[in-house]
């Protein structure tokens, strides 16, 4: 891993510290490196974009919830990871707050396809760390509050096309399917133990 990915991940965990998910159990930070590394399989996977580009979605979707979620300036990014970086941490950023899921939503529809890409992983490890939030925060919170939110933004974006990144994409789009069935999964069960 690059000296930019290794500066990127210091970053994520000094303004993520003390930032829990799954209940307050486990800290916040992994979800993000998990993103920027599903980012990184799917590129290796496609061989689409160039090696800078595929650097800077990796940092990007490393740092995708630095604007959200911290006290981060625009301009540290800027200087320290580039443009490109800052542009598509922005573009996923929710400026409308997890009330607005459909204001949300709709912005998705008009960022770029990196941006897209970071969703995509974002979603991914969303679902696929359901199942623990299932069990750490309860049926209610998960069906409820996560849940609707996540089928929100999956319904806007999931037959976007893509032109530049179409393999990747592909693959993303694919694995978010998983996770996905396997947290709808997770709450039937879930719904069936309490009827």
């Amino acid at each position: 891993m690059s000296g930019k990915y290794d500066g990127m991940l210091a970053v994520v965990k000094k303004y993520h510290a003390g930032q829990t998910r799954e209940g307050g159990v486990k800290p916040y930070w992994p979800h993000c490196e998990r993103v920027g590394l599903l980012l990184r399989r799917a590129l290796e996977n496609s061989g689409e974009g160039s090696a800078e580009q595929q650097e800077n979605l990796v940092l990007a979707g490393l740092g995708h919830d630095l604007y959200e979620d911290t006290t981060i300036s625009r301009k540290e990014v800027q200087e320290n990871f580039g443009n490109d970086v800052d542009c598509w941490i922005e573009e996923d950023t929710n400026r409308f707050g997890d009330g607005q899921v459909a204001l949300y939503a709709e912005k998705l529809k008009s960022v770029s396809e990196p941006a897209l890409l970071i969703k995509f992983a974002d979603l991914c490890d969303n679902y696929g760390t359901g199942g623990s939030a299932l069990s750490e925060n309860g049926y209610d919170w998960t069906k409820e509050f996560l849940w609707p939110i996540l089928e929100k933004q999956w319904e806007v974006i999931k037959d976007l096309n893509f032109e530049q990144f179409p393999k990747t994409a592909e693959f993303l789009k694919q694995a978010v399917a998983v996770n996905r069935e396997i947290l709808e999964q997770a709450l039937l069960q879930g719904q069936e133990k309490m009827a």
